[in-house]
């Protein structure tokens, strides 16, 4: 279930940037204007889930009592933890 849900929202994704490129392209923006506006979207939006990530892990971090500085071994069991959890 949770597959499909993540190939929906790709399909999501891609549509809105044909959709987004369309509309630039209208406006007799270039390929290179273009380009550069639609990655700078891109990274916007992987930065906020990037800090979305960060704030849970800090979170579970602070709620667990665990040390600082963060070990690896932290970050191991937080990625385990969500994996289980997305199981």
């Amino acid at each position: 279930m949770r597959k499909f849900a993540a190939i929906e929202e790709q399909d999501l994704f891609f549509n809105r940037m044909k959709d987004m490129r369309s509309i630039l392209e209208a406006q007799g923006l270039t390929e290179v204007a273009i380009n550069i506006i639609i990655s700078i979207d891109r990274s916007i939006r992987l930065r906020s889930r990037l800090y979305s990530t960060q704030k849970k892990f800090l979170y579970w971090r602070i709620s667990n009592n665990l040390p600082s500085p963060i070990s690896v071994d932290t970050i191991v069991s937080y990625l385990a933890k969500i994996y289980e959890e997305r199981k």
